[in-house]
């Protein structure tokens, strides 16, 4: 309903944001032919509307060489929001590379079930922590909000790796990187295109090579450059299709 209104009311161009928005789109935007349509982590099909896919498994294939590099306890954790392909994608890469990097390392995966529940991300947050955990991987949107409380509380020894937006300065010295993905450039360019009368309907695969991979907290944390090297040698054989990541989380 929100998105013919937008598109009744005469709006030009319409962001979606998310997968859960692309099932709207592709039943709403093959009946506003003139209107553009852009979704950002989603596919819907029609020659007005931008899909947009994130390979999320090669930048965290990465943030798991990173995590592996820099856990002291070998137990690492994976705090995932809802199990969907979205999250074995970034899951499945995140393991992989750890596993890459350090064999002996674990990493224990909880989902809370929820994006919207910090305090039930908090709680399974603290069980990883307890299980022995030093670095926890959060992809659970607002539930990981708890995962950043659970650490406060348990002391700077209990590190965070955000997700999707840089959260390196959230909790200074506990948050040791985040793996970013630039969703305002993705948003921007269609804003471009549609602005200079160029748009063109179709699916786009983003990936590291695009911006979407890991960012160290050096701002704020101490980082061995040994560390920082690897995670650039890492992207690079990615790049260069050297590495193919798992692209899902198997148990």
């Amino acid at each position: 309903e929100n998105l013919r209104a937008l598109a009744e009311d005469g709006y030009g161009l319409i962001i979606a944001n998310m997968p859960e928005l692309q099932e709207a789109v592709g039943r709403v935007a093959p009946d506003y032919p003139d209107t553009k349509f852009m979704i950002a982590l989603g596919e819907a099909k029609g020659d007005n509307v931008i899909s947009t896919w994130n390979k999320e498994q090669y930048g965290s294939f990465v943030t798991g060489v990173f995590a592996g590099m820099m856990t002291k306890t070998n137990k690492i954790g994976f705090l995932g929001g809802v199990d969907n392909d979205q999250l074995g994608r970034v899951g499945g890469g995140f393991i992989d590379g750890v596993k890459a990097i350090n064999p002996a390392a674990e990493v224990e995966v909880l989902f809370v079930g929820s994006f919207t529940d910090p305090t039930k991300g908090k709680e399974l947050s603290s069980v990883l922590y307890n299980n022995g955990a030093d670095i926890v991987f959060h992809a659970a949107a607002q539930s990981g909000l708890g995962l950043f409380e659970a650490a406060k509380d348990m002391g700077e020894n209990y590190k965070i790796i955000g997700i999707d937006v840089d959260q390196n300065g959230t909790l200074p010295g506990q948050v040791i990187g985040s793996f970013v993905t630039p969703f305002d450039e993705w948003v921007y360019d269609a804003m471009k295109e549609y602005a200079e009368g160029n748009f063109e309907g179709r699916v786009i695969y983003h990936s590291i090579e695009d911006g979407t991979t890991l960012k160290p907290a050096t701002d704020y944390v101490e980082i061995p450059q040994d560390v920082l090297d690897k995670v650039k040698e890492y992207e690079q054989k990615i790049i260069n299709g050297e590495i193919e990541p798992a692209d899902s989380i198997i148990r």
